[in-house]
């Protein structure tokens, strides 16, 4: 699965494939997604901001530019809690500084659960940046951090009526050329 449109296509035929089994009585089912670099770098392009605006002491602002982000590939030893991380690569600009610096950061990805829910996390490790009098810069906390909900409920409308999903994260695994999410998906028969 190289393009996001194979990824759709495979996801919508193995969901079409599960419901279609699950049809007669309510049912369990486990689905596996897979998110392979260059699927995962369209994800991150489509919900990056081109830019940053930080507030300076002055009370002037300062814009970092975001540019290029490309995930390069993935380290599943690295990281907190072996949880891996994702590799990429990007562009960062200072146009007040007239400073653009080809950046190698690396994201973590984090599970946490607000109101009974799950939501995945990704978010830039320690990022240094080398700045003239002031030494190096963690720009780090200043860059977006990604949080995508996991957890989903929706309906799905079927000839017979209509099919009622919820899916639940139950695990993540990072191999070496992709991240896999493991779901529960909970059908049944619409009211």
């Amino acid at each position: 699965m190289r393009t996001p449109g194979r990824f759709v296509r495979l996801a919508s035929f193995s969901t079409a494939l599960a419901l279609a089994c699950a049809w007669a009585s309510p049912a369990l089912a486990r689905v596996e997604v897979t998110l392979d670099a260059a699927t995962l770098t369209e994800f991150l392009r489509t919900v990056t901001p081109p830019a940053v605006v930080l507030p300076l002491p002055s009370g002037k602002e300062i814009t970092m530019e975001l540019r290029d982000l490309r995930v390069n590939g993935f380290d599943p030893a690295a990281g907190k809690n072996g949880r891996g991380l994702v590799l990429t690569s990007l562009r960062l600009g200072i146009p007040a500084l007239g400073v653009e610096l080809p950046l190698e950061p690396k994201l973590s990805l984090d599970i946490e659960t607000a109101e009974g829910s799950k939501i995945c996390v990704l978010r830039f490790e320690k990022l240094s940046i080398p700045l003239p009098m002031t030494g190096a810069l963690d720009v780090s906390p200043l860059l977006p951090t990604f949080r995508v909900p996991a957890d989903a409920e929706w309906v799905v409308p079927m000839r017979q009526g209509d099919v009622q999903v919820k899916s639940r994260l139950v695990e993540t695994r990072m191999g070496a050329e992709s991240i896999r999410f493991g779901f529960d998906l909970d059908m049944a028969k619409g009211k």
